[in-house]
């Protein structure tokens, strides 16, 4: 009832208190690992979320806030790997996918990043930020010329400035 009225430092103390008695209680695993990520302690998030899944209850949010989790402590790869059962089990959610894209690019799978920003694209042709990602991939291919077809879609939108059309530093292998 706590957590369902908004009271999180109430409700954690109780979560916490169950899983004193009861270790493998999954639904308070999974609601402090809800907490956590709306607290922003997504070091505390990822053992109760990654409880959850060992537990047996690996839905589409769960391994979405998982990946979220472990993106927003720069951990990638396993960020990847949440976010890619996330869009298997959620195709439709936006918030994985995109997810997804950006740990691919963090780690520099400018490949992949590109493929994944294409869906994105098809999906959603006005989201001039999806453009932008898709040419910062390219740059770190050295296709500057793809990166800047992507520039100059941007530019037609009406979205481009000085600080959306900055190259980032790359380094090439």
């Amino acid at each position: 009832l706590y957590f369902q009225q908004g009271d999180l430092e109430q409700a954690s103390k109780h979560y916490e208190d169950a899983l004193q008695k009861f270790p493998s209680f999954r639904r308070a695993h999974k609601n402090l690992g809800l907490i956590a990520v709306r607290q922003g302690e997504f070091r505390q998030a990822i053992p109760h979320l990654s409880r959850v899944v060992e537990l047996g209850g690996g839905d589409g949010t769960t391994f979405g806030l998982l990946g979220y989790a472990y993106s927003s402590t720069e951990q990638y790869v396993p960020a990847e790997s949440a976010y890619r059962q996330a869009v298997l089990l959620q195709p439709d959610m936006l918030d994985w996918k995109l997810g997804l894209t950006v740990s691919v690019f963090k780690q520099r799978k400018y490949n992949e990043a590109v493929a994944l920003c294409e869906e994105l694209i098809t999906r959603y042709p006005d989201r001039a930020d999806f453009w932008m990602m898709q040419a910062n991939a390219y740059v770190g291919l050295a296709q500057p010329l793809k990166a800047a077809e992507n520039y100059e879609v941007v530019r037609r939108m009406g979205k481009a400035s000085a600080q959306a059309i900055r190259i980032p530093h790359t380094r090439h292998t």
